[in-house]
């Protein structure tokens, strides 16, 4: 008899264990509700997305990041530490250091396609312009997600280096927001400050190493990073991101424009493409010097040619 209680007990020990590890569905009340009880956990979950819009979701994540890193590797040269000009801020913000240059305000909306990587390279690049020329222009996310044939599929994802590539050899038009008449007959071209005008000796780079993509992001302008989605980051609403509970969904692609310090937690500012209504106006903040979520690894940037 005891030893039949002591087996029903344990059986009950092991079911309650079981359960407690089980994580809660994606986008559904509870996964916000273990993200904001949780305890240690400094940001705020709340809902952007409805309990049934996974399969929407899913469509938004155009970065096969394993298959991403192998692209970026095999077609970009890691760029050599820059000389740090002056101490890096502990806060930065590109919004405020080129105040006049309205693409590092604008949130995007790749709408129901999986063209992020277009979208976080297209809108880094419309800011490293300005950054560089104080010109406002906004080159056009269309033309890079339907033009750039090789390592990019449109809607179906593509990869951050192919984005770039395709600047450098190619060119982008400039052009505003789907049915906007913000279009315009011009092509900017990307080269290495280093080289000279010849052709194939035009390139881009990838940044390692997180001194160097905040002196990159400081002196130069955004960057395009992608990162690891869990299903947790969909809920963001305010506060440092960091993976609480939830598998990863995908890979998506967006733009680093600064950096800080909240509550003690080191953070990247970022820019995301999926409008105004989701996260912090757009915008969300996520841990800093952990790679979290993989965002460290396989950053891309350039210099215009202007």
């Amino acid at each position: 008899m005891q030893l039949l209680s002591f087996l029903c007990l344990s059986l009950s020990l092991i079911a309650v264990s079981l359960a407690a590890s089980i994580e809660p569905k994606p986008l559904s009340d509870a996964e916000i509700d273990l993200i904001n009880n949780a305890e240690g956990v400094r940001w705020k979950a709340g809902r952007n997305f409805g309990p049934n819009d996974m399969p929407y979701v899913e469509r938004l994540l155009g970065v096969d990041m394993e298959a991403n890193h192998e692209y970026n590797r095999k077609t970009m040269d890691v760029q050599e530490p820059q000389a740090i000009l002056e101490e890096l801020p502990e806060m930065f913000d590109g919004r405020q250091k080129w105040p006049h240059c309205d693409s590092f305000k604008e949130i995007r909306d790749q709408s129901a396609c999986g063209s992020c990587w277009a979208f976080g390279s297209a809108e880094a690049m419309s800011d490293r312009i300005c950054a560089a020329t104080g010109k406002n222009v906004r080159l056009s996310t269309e033309d890079v997600n339907s033009c750039s044939a090789e390592g990019g599929s449109g809607c179906m994802g593509g990869f951050v280096s192919a984005a770039w590539q395709y600047y450098v050899n190619t060119g982008v038009v400039t052009g505003g927001s789907y049915n906007s008449d913000e279009v315009y007959n011009q092509l900017f071209l990307f080269q290495s400050l280093n080289t000279k005008r010849l052709g194939l000796s035009k390139k881009t780079y990838r940044i390692e190493g997180v001194e160097n993509i905040m002196n990159e992001i400081f002196t130069k302008g955004s960057v395009t990073a992608a990162f690891q989605v869990p299903s947790d980051f969909l809920h963001y609403k305010s506060g440092v991101y960091h993976h609480v509970t939830g598998q990863i969904i995908g890979g998506h692609a967006i733009k680093i424009l600064g950096w800080g310090v909240e509550n003690g937690q080191d953070y990247w500012l970022v820019a995301n493409s999926w409008n105004t209504a989701w996260g912090d106006k757009g915008f969300f903040k996520i841990l800093k010097g952990v790679n979290e979520c993989d965002i460290e690894t396989g950053v891309i940037a350039g210099d215009p040619d202007v």
